[in-house]
């Protein structure tokens, strides 16, 4: 008896058994090459992350299912083709041009799967290229609305989610991840069933809370998309979601976790989807430059060469490093770049905008854009975003010389930075808290946050923030020693008191006599409200604690 190798390859792709089915399947196409078997044969090899012989065979299955005159099968493939050469070849207009064949095929045809699929990727393309939302959701109402009367279990999912996710893009987060949860309740009970349509959506929820910045929500997704895809060895997707889970990491301050996270994941993409490596470099050019790694961090920027994807990161990186107008420049493009109606997208870029203007002086500019993020913050109304218009709003209220409103609201930012576990955030804020409570002449305050906030910097690893706070917190020290009433000279004896320098010396050091040095002292301990053997120890203790080195 002859062995059905089809429907033996088919069995295998169904449980995941990916060399079985390749070789079951190539058995088929060499008895009898239909167009079926080729479409099969072509999963299989995409399983396997050969995308040489995946176009192969679905430009080969495309032609047989055209000659066998069958228009929803050369449909179908003719989706997919596109879909491969715009996944891994980012080339949209190719992948354009066979979207459109496949819709053109399926004329006369309404009622059918292949229409939710095209429909489907159609949509998807519209919202991401061409950037016209309206167009995108009223192809995906239809389509699941065909999808449900059909019960296309798969192709609903994957319309929902998508759906979900661009009304996330708009703001409507609530309505949004509501489509997102029925979409990915149908994913986690159809796990014997179409694997790239559980994990595509599944994606697409991991991608919508991060834009909304729920990384509690995105890392326990994550975790469960990289389990399903160790138990199919979907490897790229396994890769692609590392670097998503990466953010989650960097957001709750475990960035060595993150560093490992995200140069191997890069390693595997760069292997098996070669066109998905730039989400995973520009994730780890800015762990970089939160590390203060600045330099490393320039050098992966320039690997990415399209300059949109990494304008905001770069834009970023200036600020971080002084170049406040190159990085406005960059800003104020991002921002023309991104629709008003995406409103989590805009979101980073308004909080960098402010900031970038405050410290150019341009407060007019950075009060219109904090009241776009204010209008943002209050539509949403989740704690992320109400605490990047709170943290915003403390800068702006610092450049303005409100420096009491600039305490409040940084306190408040701070609360709700600690509230979701974002440490780098909130050591952030506290040194520019510090700065408000200089202003306020309130220096035990204003001591005690940078301390906690050079605290975090060094847990987390961030070299460059922890030496401006230290340095803060130095300069603050002189504040403080001033409102005591110390001279310069007696500053600059208290400095060298602190390096275990003798009256002698002293004296030598600043060309002054010895009676004058001990005159000086003699003022700086009862400045200090000290004396007796231990005055010298706690003069040098106290100049150690609160003067910066020379």
């Amino acid at each position: 008896m002859k062995e059905d190798f089809l429907k033996i390859g088919k069995d295998a792709l169904a449980v995941g058994a990916w060399e079985e089915a390749r070789s079951d399947l190539e058995r088929a196409v060499q008895s009898e090459p239909s167009a079926e078997a080729l479409e099969e044969l072509a999963w299989a090899y995409w399983w396997l992350n050969d995308m040489p012989r995946v176009f192969e065979l679905r430009t080969q299955a495309h032609h047989a299912y055209l000659e066998k005159n069958d228009k929803q099968g050369a449909s179908r493939t003719a989706s997919w083709l596109g879909l491969t050469y715009l996944e891994y070849n980012g080339e949209f207009a190719i992948a354009s041009g066979w979207f459109q064949r496949a819709e053109n095929l399926l004329e006369g045809i309404d009622r059918c799967k292949e229409r939710c699929l095209i429909q489907t990727l159609k949509a998807n393309l519209s919202f991401r290229i061409e950037k016209n939302i309206p167009q995108a959701l009223s192809l995906l109402d239809d389509t699941i609305a065909l999808s449900k009367s059909l019960d296309a279990v798969g192709n609903l999912m994957i319309a929902e989610a998508l759906k979900g996710f661009i009304l996330v893009t708009k703001g409507m987060v609530r309505e949004g991840m509501q489509l997102l949860d029925e979409a990915t309740l149908l994913a986690m009970n159809n796990e014997s069933g179409d694997i790239h349509s559980i994990t595509t959506t599944c994606c697409f929820l991991i991608d919508a809370c991060q834009r909304a910045r729920d990384f509690d929500r995105a890392g326990q997704w994550c975790l469960k998309v990289q389990e399903l895809c160790m138990r199919w060895r979907h490897k790229a997707v396994f890769a692609t979601c590392r670097t998503q889970y990466a953010s989650v990491l960097i957001w709750k301050g475990e960035w060595q976790e993150a560093d490992r996270e995200l140069t191997t994941a890069i390693d595997e993409l760069k292997k098996l989807r070669p066109v998905g490596v730039n989400a995973g470099i520009l994730r780890l050019a800015d762990l970089r430059r939160r590390q203060g790694r600045w330099t490393e961090a320039a050098t992966l920027f320039d690997e990415i060469k399209s300059a949109g994807p990494k304008a905001l990161p770069c834009a970023a990186l200036l600020y971080d490093t002084g170049e406040f107008k190159q990085a406005y420049d960059m800003t104020d493009r991002f921002l023309r770049q991104v629709p008003p109606n995406e409103k989590t997208e805009r979101v980073a870029g308004l909080e960098l905008f402010i900031q970038i203007n405050v410290k150019l002086g341009q407060l007019d500019e950075a009060e219109k854009s904090l009241n776009e993020l204010k209008e943002i913050a209050a539509t949403i109304d989740v704690l992320p975003f109400r605490a990047a218009y709170l943290n915003a709003k403390g800068s702006l209220n610092y450049g303005l010389g409100n420096y009491e409103l600039s305490r409040k609201d940084l306190e408040d930012a701070i609360d709700l930075y600690e509230q979701i576990l974002s440490p780098f955030e909130a050591a952030r804020a506290r040194v520019a808290l510090a700065r408000a409570l200089d202003k306020l002449r309130d220096h035990g305050q204003a001591e005690h946050e940078l301390n906690k906030a050079i605290s975090v910097f060094k847990t987390l690893g961030a070299k460059r923030d922890l030496e401006k706070s230290r340095q803060q917190l130095r300069e603050l020290g002189v504040n403080t020693t001033n409102e005591q009433g110390f001279t310069k000279r007696e500053l600059a004896i208290l400095r060298l008191v602190a390096e275990g320098k003798s009256n002698e010396q002293i004296s030598d050091t600043l060309c002054i006599s010895l009676r004058t040095v001990e005159k000086h002292l003699s003022n700086i301990y009862q400045k200090l409200g000290t004396s007796g053997k231990s005055a010298r120890a706690h003069a040098a203790s106290f100049a150690s604690r609160n003067l910066p080195s020379r």
